[in-house]
């Protein structure tokens, strides 16, 4: 009896055993693999977004862009004509007022006369050196005294500049004045003369190739404001240094009397003689008439 009882404890304890197995057991179709747990699991986790790098900084300071100066706001005339001065002064001499008529006389460049002092206005120049090279330009051509040349550069028929300006550029052509101290000529430089000494004597050379003088008479024309302006002293070293016959200039200056008038023989004596004729000397004047037949 205690046997049965036995097997059928054993019975029971085999049949909960199996039935706790087979709740246990999951079906074939349901099983999850290791790899898919993981994915399952990173699926779950709250997604972790990664920062968009931000872009490199340059720390230098970024060029900034190229202004251009503020470009004057000139007219088309006015920039032509500042043009034109520049071009003038490039190659010739001139005073402010002497450009500014060369820019707006209608025999030069005929710009208004407002755009012409407009543009004189606007050009860099130093106008004592324009009467220096003014000075220069004429003394290369031409003899002339200091105060004709100072005469020439400040007219108003002549260049225009003012007298100051004058003065300074005849002071850079070495001409100087009668109580000044003789620098050497420039031009020459081994005659010891100066230069006011060599334009005279230049000046009474080309008087006596074209035109008949006495002496006195070529002094008088180089010494007066009415003539080339010379000193008394530089007009006389002048034609006290010239190769020249006054006889014949008496005959010459005779000659060219009786091309335009009539005169008698004493008359044209006395005409050459006069001090308000040509100066001559007595005898001068009786050789020269003696040239033409009377």
């Amino acid at each position: 009896m205690r046997n049965i009882s036995r097997a059928l404890a054993a019975a029971t304890a085999l049949g909960a055993v199996i039935v706790s197995t087979a709740a246990c057991e999951v079906p074939e179709d349901n099983k999850t693999t290791h790899a898919e747990e993981v994915v399952q699991e990173q699926a779950a986790a709250p997604t972790k977004h990664r920062a968009k790098p931000k872009p490199a900084v340059d720390d230098r300071a970024k060029p900034k862009p190229v202004v251009d100066q503020e470009t004057p706001d000139f007219t088309t005339s006015q920039e032509n004509a500042i043009a034109s001065a520049e071009d003038y002064l490039s190659y010739q001499a001139f005073s402010r007022t002497g450009l500014i008529h060369q820019l707006s006389s209608k025999y030069g460049e005929g710009f208004p006369k407002a755009d012409a002092v407009f543009a004189v206005n606007h050009i860099d120049v130093d106008w004592n050196e324009q009467a220096a090279k003014a000075a220069k330009d004429y003394l290369s051509y031409q003899s002339f005294s200091r105060n004709g040349l100072i005469h020439q550069l400040e007219s108003e028929y002549g260049e225009g500049f003012t007298h100051a300006q004058a003065v300074y550029g005849v002071n850079q052509t070495g001409l100087v004045t009668d109580k000044a101290k003789p620098k050497p000529a420039v031009e020459k430089g081994t005659s010891g003369y100066t230069t006011a000494q060599e334009n005279a004597i230049a000046s009474a050379e080309d008087y006596v190739d074209y035109q008949a003088f006495s002496r006195t008479g070529l002094i008088h024309q180089l010494s007066s404001k009415y003539g080339e302006g010379f000193s008394k002293s530089d007009a006389v070293f002048a034609v006290n240094h010239i190769d020249v016959d006054w006889n014949e200039q008496a005959a010459k200056a005779a000659k060219d009397y009786l091309n335009f008038d009539s005169f008698s023989r004493s008359g044209l004596i006395h005409q050459l003689e006069s001090e308000y004729g040509e100066g001559f000397t007595h005898a001068q004047a009786v050789y020269g008439v003696n040239q033409t037949g009377l």
